[in-house]
């Protein structure tokens, strides 16, 4: 048996000892939360790792959990025999988890443990990730906890197991939108006439449309799609920036009207889909809108709205794809019919947030430039202190050997991941900063540069070769 499995039944035993006697708060935290923590391997009486009655300016929580000294884990504790249910507990917690720049926190009343991501784009009862009772002898309540566990939090396991979460909710949408389409197609009575004309289609198919009709409504179908797997418990850290709210950089929202001003389109752009010889036209105005059958609409309601229409005059629409970058076609300037998605791709590669400008050498002009590459060419000498002042007092970040910036425990690839993460703390907008820019260091004559001095000494030493 496992400490972590021999403190959870010393634990239990406790709780069927006090529950129900309207234990304190510091009671419970003495007798079932402090031996959980150095079960997960938590230095209770180190205030390095553990420090209690945690406080800022903008509020204070029962534990911070550090990593480095720095924040990463905060847990509000509630008395033993208090109802975790009610939603400002949550709300508080998770608000000034926010504010304070730490994405997991955890409500407590030493039996329930519920696990929320203060950092999620989502309403609060979503931002549950794991809720788990002691008391109830859960199989699965180590592995949970476990989460929670020194090593867990410093390697970052919580992000990684949100990420699967995530991906699992949407598979269930997925199957849940799915299953009941498909249903009400079997179920119309009278049957579904494109679903009839796919059936009759087919090269296999010997019946008459009289045929196919009457078995549709004799059919007595029932859709179920598999429900989605757990992970497995040690699931890797992705090798993505954990930057706050925003979602990995593959999945990053794109506005049409960014890609009108970093000059990706120019408005008007004429659009359009083709299924089965129809060919449905709209055009993208200079607000950034979809011009459908004369409606001015957002680019989720103009696929919506075009796949409707599509599907009204071909069963074939169905095959279509949902999304807007990969639903839209566009002529491109070499002729070819491309989805718009190519626009888009080429928008997070050559204007994202550490995209170059014009760099001082024609024969270097869009250059995109590496930590990495200026720490080979001897530029800059890690570890580097940089720093911002954004919306408020100075936030400092670090360069470290392999090019990765370190910013309030965690690491990012590029100085814009570390900037996005300091605009989330400051209660900015959730948008990459230019890294360049954003962040400053302190030259040999003590005075703040930007990074982009850095970068130009760079190219102008590349144009000189």
């Amino acid at each position: 048996m496992s400490a972590l499995d021999q403190a959870l039944e010393n634990i239990r035993e406790r709780i069927g000892l006090h529950q129900g006697r309207r234990i304190s708060e510091e009671a419970t935290k003495t007798a079932l939360l402090n031996p959980l923590l150095r079960a997960l391997d938590w230095d209770t009486e180190d205030l390095h790792q553990v420090y209690p009655e945690y406080s800022s300016t903008r509020g204070r929580v029962d534990y911070a959990l550090l990593i480095e000294d720095q924040p990463r884990l905060l847990i509000e504790a509630k008395a033993l025999d208090s109802n975790l249910d009610d939603p400002k507990s949550a709300e508080q917690l998770t608000g000034y988890a926010f504010r304070t720049g730490v994405r997991w926190a955890v409500l407590a009343n030493g039996d329930e443990y519920r696990i929320y991501n203060a950092y999620g784009e989502v309403p609060l009862p979503d931002k549950l990730l794991h809720t788990v009772r002691v008391s109830d002898q859960d199989p699965h309540a180590a592995e949970t906890l476990g989460l929670l566990s020194r090593s867990a939090v410093r390697d970052n396991l919580l992000d990684a197991r949100w990420q699967v979460e995530l991906e699992n909710r949407r598979l269930q949408r997925v199957n849940q939108q799915l299953q009941t389409m498909l249903q009400t197609l079997i179920d119309q009575d009278p049957p579904n006439e494109a679903l009839v004309r796919l059936l009759r289609n087919r090269p296999d198919c010997e019946l008459s449309p009289r045929d196919v009709r009457d078995g549709l409504r004799r059919a007595r179908v029932r859709f179920e799609l598999s429900a989605v797997s757990e992970p497995p418990p040690d699931i890797p850290t992705p090798p993505v920036d954990p930057v706050g709210p925003a979602p990995p950089e593959p999945q990053r929202r794109v506005r049409l009207k960014s890609l009108f001003t970093q000059g990706f389109i120019q408005p008007p752009l004429d659009i359009h889909v083709e299924v089965q010889g129809h060919r449905f036209s709209a055009v993208i105005d200079a607000d950034g809108n979809v011009i459908f059958q004369g409606q001015r609409l957002q680019m989720a309601s103009a696929t919506q709205a075009a796949r409707r229409v599509a599907a009204a005059a071909s069963p074939e629409s169905i095959s279509l794809p949902t999304a807007f970058w990969e639903f839209w076609r566009f002529t491109d300037a070499d002729g070819q019919i491309k989805p718009l998605g190519v626009l888009r791709q080429r928008f997070l590669e050559g204007s994202g947030a550490d995209a170059e400008p014009p760099s001082p050498s024609p024969g270097l002009r869009g250059s995109r430039v590496s930590m990495g590459q200026l720490i080979e060419a001897g530029i800059l000498t890690p570890p580097l202190e940089i720093h911002t002042t954004y919306k408020g007092p100075r936030l400092t970040a670090r360069i470290e050997a392999d090019g990765a910036v370190t910013f309030q425990g965690n690491r990012y690839t590029t100085p814009s991941g570390a900037g996005r993460a300091a605009k989330v703390l400051r209660g900015g907008p959730n948008v990459g900063p230019n890294g360049w820019t954003f962040w400053e260091f302190t030259d040999a004559d003590g005075r703040d540069q930007p990074l982009s001095v850095l970068r130009d000494r760079y190219l102008e030493q590349r144009a000189a070769e």
